[in-house]
């Protein structure tokens, strides 16, 4: 089968084109001088933006071999999602690994910042829904996923870890200031990595992972549910939030990716437990807009849940919200990626709450069109436009009258040209 995909040139990707024959499609990127590789899974006649999986594989293990042994494919291909099996690299002795920070990986690669950028690429060339993005991975590869969880937590929602602990390093802040959601599979003949404390290399086994996490997530209520004679369910929960630790506790397990004959698959299990998570649930923002008295072009800089303009701006002037489409149309609140006229009595300071907005597509028209960006400063040279109809140069602003804008800022309303009707898209990942 051909796998469906967009690809988009940039600098830091290079776009194999390949065909597949139902394995998905490699691609390589460079990554500070080191070119890098992993293995793109895309469902078939996707249906709108997919959530992505990383899924990483264990210890002289490959990507490949991850995506045969784990068949995640399966389950997550039916719910539209997408799955990516990054590939690592060798280390010293020759042997492929990720660099957790342990005496036995000898890896000395930037793991965190490939994905990372792999994540970016991805969603360059991929319908991506950037607020699910989750990581998960088998031995070593379960070990990066925490690994992740730690140090790229503004990427990805929530983890997953098939046997592979916890290697806490001295030099990581895993306090990030959101919640971390984690799931966690271990059988305990793990004859590999250690079930029971100690282990083998300092990491941190189940329990005591479980005992940091709950710490640091402010995990209360415990839970245990019985699934059959071999597995226990362990569920760690806060009081006030949907946060959870989960742990599988296969009794007389191995080192292994539990599959059905153990009553659950773990790639079921995870992806069930990772599409209970966005990462708008987790990380919220504040920014502060200063307007001037009169006429001012505004824009949505969050999302929030009451977009009302009379709730955001409570000292705007009633029945002056107004956007524009072949004319100026009357509003009552504010959509992402859309720009309005909006009049203040006097000069005022809002500051809105709420979850990034970190990618938006928005309809253009030919002529003249009023859009917003997003919750950071966007450069308008770095805004998609796959049918090259932005007119160059026609980005304007408003303040006291017109600015010629080389760049959006949230909370803002701007002007562009269009010499054709389209869809532009507006991302964090172009930047």
């Amino acid at each position: 089968m051909i796998m469906k995909y967009k690809c988009y040139l940039s600098t830091s990707f290079i776009c194999l084109l390949f065909i597949s024959i139902g394995f998905g499609q490699w691609f390589d990127l460079n990554q500070n001088g080191v070119t890098r590789s992993y293995l793109m899974s895309y469902p078939n006649n996707a249906m709108g933006e997919c959530p992505l999986i990383i899924n990483m594989h264990g210890y002289t293990g490959n990507a490949s071999q991850q995506q045969n042994s784990s068949e995640m494919d399966e389950f997550a291909h039916p719910q539209n999602i997408a799955v990516v099996y990054p590939q690592g690299m060798p280390n010293i002795q020759g042997i492929t690994s990720w660099n957790v920070g342990s005496f036995w990986d000898g890896n000395s690669y930037d793991d965190v910042g490939f994905i990372s950028a792999m994540i970016d690429d991805i969603a360059s060339n991929f319908d991506i829904d950037l607020d699910r993005v989750y990581a998960c991975g088998m031995s070593n590869g379960g070990y990066m996923a925490y690994e992740l969880a730690c140090d790229l937590p503004e990427k990805i929602t929530a983890f997953g870890s098939v046997t592979g602990n916890f290697m806490l390093n001295s030099n990581q802040e895993c306090d990030n200031g959101r919640e971390i959601p984690i799931i966690h599979f271990h059988g305990t003949e793990d004859g590999v990595v250690n079930y029971y404390p100690p282990s083998f290399d300092g990491s941190l086994t189940v329990e005591e992972s479980i005992d940091f996490w709950s710490d640091l997530n402010n995990l209360t209520i415990t839970n245990i549910e019985t699934l059959n004679n071999n597995v226990d369910i362990y569920f760690f929960e806060s009081e006030v939030s949907s946060t959870q630790f989960v742990h599988y506790k296969v009794e007389n397990g191995g080192h292994q990716w539990f599959g059905n004959n153990w009553g659950f698959h773990s790639s079921e299990e995870l992806i069930n437990f990772f599409l209970e998570y966005k990462l708008s649930d987790f990380i919220t923002e504040n920014i502060t807009v200063e307007y001037q008295s009169g006429w001012i072009l505004v824009g949505l800089p969050l999302e929030v849940e009451n977009a009302s303009y009379n709730i955001l701006f409570p000292e705007a002037i009633p029945g002056t919200l107004f956007s524009f489409e072949e004319g100026y149309i009357s509003q009552n609140a504010l959509m992402e990626g859309v720009g309005y006229w909006l009049r203040f009595p006097e000069s005022s300071m809002i500051q809105i709450s709420g979850y990034p907005i970190i990618e938006v597509s928005t309809p253009i028209n030919e002529g003249w069109n009023l859009i917003a960006g997003l919750s950071s400063v966007i450069d308008v040279n770095s805004i998609h436009d796959p049918d090259n109809i932005i007119v160059s140069g026609t980005f304007f602003g408003f303040s006291s009258g017109y600015v010629q804008a080389t760049e959006l800022i949230p909370g803002y309303g701007y002007w562009v040209r269009a010499s054709d009707s389209g869809t532009i898209l507006i991302t964090n990942s172009f930047n």
